[in-house]
């Protein structure tokens, strides 16, 4: 992966992250049920904590901090998609539109710098619990499912 390449990496975490933190937002103002909403503000903190544990890379790396509209727009339109959905349904979803995330921070990690390894890898790692979180849902294991994103809060709910 070149420098140029990797740059484009980070930046796409980012917005990423800016894209899940607004999307999560968006699921739990318009989720009621106390548990539900317990379990979006984790999904919200863990998308919050990971994109101010990015911050100081991109800086580094002389790219801007500039959370780009589009990105907001486009997770409130698909948070505007699930408002109809069950919790279960959500979860589904969840699942289907993170796997190819997974896979392609997986690529990422095996071309990333030295220098970045640590960060690449806790970047699978954070976009993997969000896939496990929603397949523990599915599959009835709610409190594992919580356990799972607390154990990567620094500050916990």
């Amino acid at each position: 992966m070149t420098s140029s390449e990797f740059k484009s990496a980070i930046l796409e975490w980012y917005q990423g992250e800016i894209f899940g933190e607004v999307f999560f937002n968006e699921l739990l103002a318009n989720t009621v049920e106390p548990r539900l909403c317990y379990k979006l503000s984790l999904l919200l903190q863990l998308e919050t904590e990971t994109k101010a544990r990015l911050r100081p890379v991109v800086v580094a790396e002389g790219l801007s901090l500039c959370e780009k509209a589009e990105f907001r727009s486009a997770a409130n339109e698909a948070a505007a998609a699930f408002r109809d959905l069950t919790w279960m349904q959500t979860m589904t979803q969840i699942v289907e539109i993170v796997v190819p995330a997974v896979a392609r921070y997986q690529a990422i990690v095996e071309m990333s710098p030295d220098q970045y390894a640590v960060l690449s890898g806790s970047m699978l790692l954070h976009e993997q619990a969000i896939l496990d979180f929603a397949k523990l849902e599915l599959a009835g294991n709610q409190g594992e499912a919580e356990a799972l994103i607390l154990n990567l809060l620094y500050y916990k709910l």
